[in-house]
C-alpha cells in the first residue's frame, strides 16, 4: 500500500513538474516575443542586445523550472532544518543555534559558487553565440553548399571545435572548483558537529 501510494504520489508530481515547465516556459518565451517585437530599430544593430536575447532564448526552456525547482528544494530543506532546530530546542537554546551555524559554511559556498557561475556563464554569451553561428553555418541547407563551394567546411569547423573546447574547459574548470568547495564546506559542518560531540569523535575515531 506504501509503495503503491509512493508511485502515485510520484507521478502525481511528475505530471504537475511537467506542466508547470511548459507553462512557464511558454508564458516567459511570450515575454520574449513581446519585448522583441517592440524593441528599438537600433538595438538590433547592438552586440550587448543580441547577447541577452540569446540569454532569454536559450534559457527559456530551462530555467524558470530549474529555479522553481530550487526553490521548492530550498523550502523543503529549510522546513526540515526548523523542526530539527525545534526538536533540540528543550536540550538547550544552544543546540539549535549550533545546528544553523553549521550550516552557514555550505550556504555559503553554494552561493559564491553559484555566482560566480553565473557571472562565468553571463560572459561566455558572445563566444557560445560563435559557435552556434559555426554551427549553422555547418549544418543549415542555406549556408553549408556555400561552404562546400568555396572549400572553408574544414575551417569552419575547427573554429567550432576551439570555441567548444574553451567553453568545455572553462565551465570544467569551474566546476571542479565547485565540488571541491562543497566538500570542504561539508568537511567543515562535520568536524563543527563533531567538535561539540566529542564522544561521538572518540567513537568514530578511536586514535583521537
Amino acid at each position: 500500500l506504501v509503495l503503491l501510494l509512493t508511485e502515485s504520489l510520484q507521478g502525481i508530481a511528475d505530471w504537475v513538474r511537467t506542466v508547470q515547465t511548459e507553462r512557464v516556459e511558454d508564458y516567459v518565451k511570450g515575454l520574449v516575443h513581446h519585448q522583441s517585437v517592440r524593441a528599438d530599430f537600433a538595438a538590433f544593430e547592438s552586440s550587448e542586445y543580441h547577447d541577452r536575447l540569446d540569454q532569454a532564448r536559450r534559457e527559456a526552456a530551462s530555467r524558470p523550472a530549474a529555479l522553481l525547482t530550487s526553490l521548492g528544494s530550498l523550502a523543503q530543506n529549510g522546513l526540515t532544518l526548523i523542526v530539527m532546530a525545534a526538536m533540540l530546542l528543550p536540550y538547550g537554546v544552544w543546540l539549535p543555534l549550533a545546528l544553523v551555524l553549521s550550516t552557514a559554511p555550505a550556504v555559503y559556498v553554494v552561493l559564491a559558487t553559484s555566482w560566480r557561475y553565473h557571472r562565468w556563464w553571463e560572459g561566455a554569451t558572445t563566444a557560445r553565440r560563435w559557435t552556434h553561428y559555426y554551427d549553422a553555418l555547418l549544418s543549415d541547407r542555406l549556408y553549408a553548399p556555400e561552404l562546400r563551394l568555396f572549400g572553408l567546411g574544414a575551417h569552419v569547423a575547427g573554429l567550432f571545435q576551439q570555441g567548444r573546447q574553451i567553453l568545455r574547459t572553462e565551465q570544467s574548470s569551474l566546476l571542479r572548483q565547485q565540488a571541491l568547495a562543497r566538500l570542504v564546506a561539508s568537511a567543515l559542518a562535520l568536524a563543527e558537529w563533531l567538535a561539540g560531540r566529542p564522544e561521538v569523535a572518540r567513537v568514530l575515531c578511536p586514535m583521537l
